[in-house]
């Protein structure tokens, strides 16, 4: 419904319409408080997804805040995470595993922007990334940050000195107490030598 407003322009709701302006022109607009089918086969999966991706985001919102560099100015970060892992994940919850806050690990979206991808992978118990150092280089108590600062900048075009690297990872757990039927949860790994900024040698 187009009408004219006697006050000028009005944006928000009133009752069950929603105001808006549209080309110039006053929008009113009902709003369908009762979907006619709030249980859809799409919207029961949808709902057995999100669980496992709040508990996820519970752990990780700190980092994830700051992690969607080309967001719109509309969506929070936690809007974009929801969106993005609804698409990517394939984890599904019953309702007892939603109620215990049950997280399984899998594959998530955690980051946006224009800096190339840095792709890792699992070899062993060793998480090893496409970041390039050379060759016969090694790291051990006695390394200093600026050389591996060095190294890095040296062999990975993409870096500049200035920039931060974290590496952060999710590992599966079990409670080992008599609590939540001893349901799967995940514990977020950040140690400190994973987490560096790339600066030159003083």
């Amino acid at each position: 419904m187009i009408t004219t407003f006697p006050l000028g322009s009005y944006h928000g709701r009133i009752e069950n319409m929603a105001a808006y302006v549209r080309c110039g022109k006053q929008v009113f607009r009902s709003i369908n408080n009762r979907p006619a089918n709030p249980r859809t086969v799409a919207q029961m999966r949808q709902r057995t997804k999100l669980s496992n991706i709040l508990s996820v985001y519970r752990i990780l919102s700190s980092f994830v805040r700051e992690s969607y560099q080309t967001r719109p100015p509309s969506l929070t970060a936690y809007n974009v995470f929801i969106k993005n892992n609804l698409k990517a994940t394939e984890v599904f919850l019953d309702k007892g595993e939603a109620l215990a806050k049950v997280c399984v690990v899998a594959e998530f979206n955690i980051s946006e922007g224009t800096l190339p991808t840095i792709e890792t992978t699992v070899s062993g118990d060793r998480l090893v990334t496409s970041l390039q150092l050379p060759a016969g280089f090694s790291i051990d108590e006695t390394t200093t940050l600026g050389e591996v600062s060095s190294c890095l900048v040296g062999c990975n075009a993409s870096l500049r000195y200035g920039d931060k690297l974290s590496i952060l990872y999710l590992m599966q757990v079990r409670p080992q107490r008599e609590i939540n039927f001893y349901m799967p949860h995940a514990e977020l790994k950040l140690l400190q030598q994973n987490r560096f900024s790339v600066a030159a040698e003083q």
